[in-house]
Parts: structure tokens; sequence; C-alpha cells
């Protein structure tokens, strides 16, 4: 644990902060069709990525790395995050849950859902609903990530 508390030890400076988010956005990539479960906006990457950058900006040691332990850490330590902590692991153990279905089940690589490909509709039975519900259920999801981040502010 001791290089990692070295590295929280450090404020984060503007230009560090300048340079993550421009990370952060060349990571983000939306799709022209469906929804890309990791790189979407709201989706698995913007999660663990505001997870570090609070837990880093904030200056807060977890002894978990997993995305699930960081969010416990923040909501330990941070009332703001305690309030939302319950609903933001719900909806990223469901969209990691999207993600390994869908590997298993689609003959193409990577973690983009569209409700045309032949894959969809195994997926949306093996859920009990149908494809149109699904891709439904997943904006909304990826919206609420979207609005929770907005009140926690995880970048100021």
């Amino acid at each position: 644990f001791l290089p990692a508390r070295f590295a929280i030890a450090k404020k984060i400076s503007k230009e560090d902060r300048a340079e993550l988010m421009s990370v952060k956005r060349q990571l983000e990539k939306e799709p022209t069709e469906g929804i890309d479960l990791k790189y979407s906006r709201g989706a698995l990457l913007d999660i663990e990525f505001n997870c570090q950058w609070a837990l880093l900006n904030r200056q807060l040691f977890s002894p978990d790395t997993s995305t699930l332990g960081m969010i416990v850490c923040l909501a330990r330590e941070i009332p703001a995050w305690a309030s939302h902590s319950t609903k933001l692991s719900t909806n990223y153990l469901c969209l990691r849950q999207l993600e390994q279905i869908r590997q298993l089940i689609s003959s193409t690589p990577g973690s983009n859902l569209n409700i045309n490909q032949p894959s969809m509709d195994k997926i949306a039975r093996l859920l009990e609903t149908n494809p149109s519900s699904l891709m439904n259920s997943i904006l909304i999801l990826l919206t609420e990530n979207q609005q929770i981040f907005k009140s926690l502010d995880p970048l100021g």
C-alpha cells in the first residue's frame, strides 16, 4: 500500500486535472448506433473514472481497488457519495453483467449493444424482456449515472 499512499499524498494540480479530462474525453466514444456498455457517458468507464478521480482529488486511499471497493470507500468518507452508493453500485453491476452476457452470446468483439444485432434478441430473452425494453432500461440507467455524477461533482 505504500506506493498508493504516496500517490494520494500529492495534490492534483490544474495541469493534472486538464490532462486527466483530456484522457477522459478521448476514451469516451458514443457509438453511431446502439449503446456502448463501456464507453458511453454514464457507462462502465465513466463510473470507474469518476470513482478514481474522486479518490485522487480528495486524496483518499481505498484499500480495495475494485470499482465497488472505491464506491464503498467514497461512501464511507463523503456523505454525498453515501446517499448514491447503493444505486451506483447496482447500476455498475448491472452494466458489468450485461457486458459479460453480451460477450458470451455475441460473436462480435466489443461492448456495443445495438437493437439490430442478432444477439440482442437472445440477450433480451435471457433477461426476460424484449430488445426495445432492454435498450430503454439501459438508457435510463446511463442517464441515472450521469445525474448522480453531476450531483456528486467528482471532478470538482
